[in-house]
C-alpha cells in the first residue's frame, strides 16, 4: 500500500495476485494539494516505450485501487500506455480478471488503458481516463465492464501537442460501458477528442447505455460496419459535431445488418453560448439502410440550437418520437 505522496519510478511489471493500493486519486478539475492523494509518475531514461504497468500473458487476479497514474506525456514518455495488458497469441482466451476502483490515468503518451486481445475479464469502476495521446481506452479482449468512469479529452490536440483518438475504441465482443461521463473536450474548439465511443466492424454484444456523451469533433458513438447485437440506450447527448457545426451525428450507425443495432430512450440536448455546435441528427444512417437494421424506440430530442431531430434516413417500421 502507497501512503499519500508522489512516486516516481521506472516502469513497472506486474505479476500475479499484485495488489496496488493507495490512499486517494483526484480526477479533472480535482484541486487536492499533491500530499493529500497517491500518484505514481512514469519516468523514464532514454527512448524505450515499455508501458508504465504491464501485465504479462498469463498473469491474472491483478487489483488497483486508489492512485492516480501519471504517464508523463507523450513529450517525455512517446508511444508509452499507462497500463498495458499483453496480447494473447494462443488458441482460446487469457483471462485477466483485472480489477481497478477510484484509479485515474493522466497523461498517456500513447493509449491510457490497453487490453490486449482474448485478455478477458478486465473491469473499472468510478475510474477516470483523462488527456492520453490517443485513445483513452483501447480494449481487444472480451467480457468487459466500464461502470462509474469518466473518459475525458483522450487523443486532444488542446491537451497534448500532435494528439489524436477517441476516448473509447471497443475491438472485441461483449463490452459493457455504463453511466459514464465521457466528453471530448472543453467545447468551442475543434482540437478536442474526435469520437466518443468507437465500435469497430464485426463486433457484437455491446451494451453502452446512460451515459452523457457530449463535445466531441465528430460522432459520440460510431457503429462501425458488419455490427450487429448492440444495444445503444438512455444516453444523454449535447454539443457533438465540433469539427463543423450540422455536420455529425450524435449517433452514427454504418452497421449494416438486420438487428444491427438496439436504440431507445436516448435524448440530446444543447450547450449554448460559447459552446454552440450542434449535431445533424440523433441518430445518422450511410443512405437508406436495410429494414431491420435499428430497432428504434423512443428517440427523445430537444430541438434547440437549429439541429434536426430524428433518425436520418428513416424507413418504415422505425418509430420515432421528436
Amino acid at each position: 500500500m502507497f501512503p499519500p505522496g508522489l512516486y516516481k519510478h521506472n516502469p513497472l511489471t506486474i505479476r500475479s495476485g499484485t495488489s496496488l493500493i493507495g490512499a486517494g486519486n483526484i480526477t479533472e478539475g480535482g484541486n487536492a494539494v499533491e500530499g493529500a492523494y497517491t500518484r505514481l509518475n512514469l519516468v523514464r531514461i532514454g527512448t524505450n516505450t515499455t508501458p508504465m504497468l504491464s501485465i504479462g500473458t498469463g498473469v491474472c487476479d491483478i487489483t488497483v485501487r486508489d492512485l492516480v497514474l501519471d504517464g508523463g506525456l507523450f513529450s517525455n514518455n512517446g508511444a508509452s500506455d499507462v497500463m498495458n495488458v499483453a496480447d494473447f497469441a494462443g488458441s482460446g482466451g487469457d483471462q485477466v480478471n483485472l480489477r481497478m476502483e477510484r484509479v485515474t490515468i493522466t497523461q498517456s503518451g500513447n493509449y491510457g488503458l490497453y487490453v490486449g486481445t482474448k485478455r478477458d475479464d478486465v473491469k473499472l469502476y468510478n475510474c477516470a481516463i483523462l488527456s492520453s495521446y490517443k485513445h483513452g481506452l483501447l480494449t481487444k479482449g472480451p467480457d468487459g465492464v466500464y461502470e462509474s468512469c469518466a473518459f475525458g479529452s483522450n487523443g486532444s490536440a488542446a491537451n497534448q501537442t500532435g494528439a489524436s483518438g477517441n476516448n473509447i475504441e471497443i475491438q472485441a465482443v461483449v463490452n459493457r460501458i455504463s453511466n459514464c461521463d465521457i466528453w471530448g473536450g472543453p467545447g468551442g474548439t475543434t482540437n478536442g477528442t474526435n469520437i466518443g465511443i468507437v465500435v469497430m466492424p464485426g463486433i457484437t454484444g455491446v451494451v453502452i447505455t446512460g451515459n452523457g456523451i457530449d463535445r466531441h469533433n465528430h460522432q459520440g458513438i460510431y457503429v462501425d460496419g458488419g455490427c450487429y447485437s448492440v444495444s445503444i440506450m438512455n444516453n444523454v447527448f449535447h454539443s457533438n459535431s465540433q469539427a463543423m457545426d450540422n455536420t455529425y451525428s450524435h449517433v452514427y450507425n454504418d452497421s449494416g445488418n438486420a438487428g444491427g443495432v438496439m436504440f431507445d430512450g436516448n435524448v440530446a440536448t444543447f450547450d449554448g453560448s460559447p459552446v454552440t455546435a450542434t449535431a445533424s441528427y440523433l441518430l445518422g444512417t450511410s443512405g437508406t439502410q436495410a429494414s431491420g437494421q435499428s430497432q428504434v424506440g423512443s428517440c427523445n430530442y430537444a430541438l434547440v440550437g437549429g439541429s434536426t431531430p430524428g433518425v436520418e434516413n428513416a424507413i418504415l417500421g422505425w418509430s420515432v418520437l421528436n
